[in-house]
């Protein structure tokens, strides 16, 4: 199969997402005293490849322990494509550290920041309440002498208790730089977002473009979830579930690159555009690979089922507690 590139990058996309599991008072990383008896839940990090639609890393934190910026990093560190990659992420990875990671692997990144009125790595910039396009240098210490502190324009002093793997005893400064560019939406209000990507090469709407590209991890973690049976487990034990999880990973890995060798056949005159209804392709392939089926009458019947691709569509985010789903008291 042919790996989809997006201008000669792999675009990867990373996000995490919450699991509960069996109950387990005495687990101090997954315990979360909350109600009546508490629960147990798990933070799945993932590194999700946009064009191909497939996962190609994840690490499984404790909710209690959770720290995605440090998830983030241990995947960056890890990444072993020769393939020149984007990372995209939301405001919750905005930080020196990831930035520092991220360049010292070579990787490009469109990651959101908190803007210039907030509490951010932005709000002491000086930047104008505008939109705007432009870089920031900045040198990063940890010592407070008459140089850092006289200088704050130069100099970004980082608190004892903010994550910066790079600074020690032997390295007291470190020099980065970045591009940030300020956007107004319909709404009337502004995002910032940081990358490394030249203007040249992606102006304004390209970064806009490929932010955008970014919530198709949103939809690939409804299907892990709720279509591969991600909330579901055989297992009450932690290694089990971790073995679970490795398990359905392979399996909407599997699925997704199935459907994309699938045709979609319509008429001229439809409405929408279609795409293969990926829930049931899920179920055709499950059989194809417990019964092992004819690969040609698997994808003849794949094709069959398709559903309809509507864009554009916005809805708020309701987010409710949802408890464990126990084997013994649901559907095999």
């Amino acid at each position: 199969m042919s790996d989809k590139l997006y201008q000669g990058y792999r675009l990867l996309a990373c996000d995490g997402s919450d699991v509960n599991i069996a109950r387990n008072p005495s687990d101090e990383s997954t315990f979360i005293n909350e109600g009546e008896k508490g629960y147990n839940a798990i933070h799945v990090n993932a590194l999700y490849d946009i064009t191909n639609q497939t996962y190609c890393d994840f690490l499984v934190q404790g909710k209690k322990k959770l720290h995605e910026r440090a998830a983030l990093n241990t995947m960056i560190d890890r990444y072993a494509d020769s393939v020149p990659a984007i990372l995209m992420a939301d405001r919750g990875y905005e930080s020196f550290n990831v930035f520092a990671h991220l360049i010292r692997k070579d990787m490009k990144f469109v990651i959101r920041m908190k803007d210039i009125n907030s509490n951010g790595i932005l709000s002491s910039c000086g930047l104008p309440d505008s939109e705007f396009d432009t870089y920031i240098t900045t040198t990063l210490t940890r010592r407070h002498t008459k140089e850092t502190l006289g200088n704050p324009n130069t100099y970004t002093i980082l608190q004892p208790v903010t994550d910066f793997d790079f600074l020690d005893e032997s390295c007291t400064y470190y020099d980065i730089e970045f591009r940030i560019v300020r956007i107004l939406l319909d709404n009337g209000t502004y995002i910032c977002i940081a990358t490394n990507l030249s203007e040249q090469d992606f102006p304004l709407e390209e970064i806009k473009k490929l932010y955008r590209m970014r919530w198709s991890e949103e939809t690939s973690f409804r299907e892990l979830k709720y279509t591969i049976g991600l909330i579901n487990w055989h297992s009450s034990k932690y290694d089990g579930i971790l073995q679970e999880i490795n398990a359905r990973m392979i399996l909407y890995n599997f699925c997704e690159l199935v459907t994309a060798h699938a045709v979609v056949k319509t008429r001229d005159n439809t409405k929408h555009t279609y795409k293969i209804n990926f829930a049931t392709a899920v179920n055709i392939c499950r059989a194809y690979l417990k019964h092992g089926s004819d690969e040609t009458e698997t994808m003849l019947l794949i094709q069959k089922h398709l559903t309809p691709v509507r864009g554009n569509r916005k809805y708020p985010i309701n987010l409710r507690p949802k408890r464990n789903r126990d084997f013994m008291y649901r559907a095999a």
